[in-house]
């Protein structure tokens, strides 16, 4: 369908779901080149809308046992860029991988309830601060060709280290529109 002597232009829009607990409605946007038959570097704003996650624990000081709930929340963007690899499995399906760097920016929340079985001494706090990361993808996908212009494609992506060493991975159902 595509040949590496016509390279082409696209951009897509993606509709994607974390899988962390996600408040809000992410959005992928995405344009790229086509350098080669198997090579398209895209250049990618995702807004990750907000999601948290809860971590529970317990420790002992040797008399004193504390559990603690630790409520996350972070509600930020990456920016990137991510190269595709391609192969054209026919006209009308291919299978690609993804390898990216992203930058990641927003607030992060942190509240920590922390409760003593024998002291009785409970704790409550919250610290909210702003955060800047670097972040690197990795993903496959398989996309289905409607017609010379438009592609549908589901992709399966791991965001390393968004934010204090946290991942997220998030499933995408997006449309590619080529230019």
């Amino acid at each position: 369908m595509f040949s590496s002597g016509d390279p082409n232009n696209g951009g897509s829009f993606s509709r994607t779901t974390l899988e962390e607990k996600n408040s809000g409605s992410p959005i992928k946007l995405t344009i790229g080149y086509k350098y080669l038959s198997f090579y398209s570097l895209e250049f990618v704003y995702f807004d990750v809308g907000q999601f948290e996650f809860t971590k529970n624990g317990e420790f002992s000081d040797g008399t004193n046992l504390t559990t603690t709930s630790d409520i996350e929340k972070y509600d930020g963007n990456l920016f990137g860029v991510s190269n595709k690899f391609t192969y054209q499995a026919n006209q009308s399906i291919e299978l690609y991988g993804r390898l990216g760097f992203y930058f990641s920016k927003g607030d992060f929340t942190n509240r920590q309830i922390m409760v003593s079985t024998i002291t009785n001494n409970n704790s409550d706090y919250t610290i909210t601060k702003s955060y800047s990361e670097q972040a690197f993808e990795t993903g496959v996908g398989v996309g289905y060709n409607i017609n010379e212009s438009i592609s549908m494609n589901l992709e399966y992506v791991i965001y390393s280290g968004v934010v204090d060493s946290v991942d997220a991975s998030a499933t995408g159902l997006n449309l590619k529109y080529i230019f």
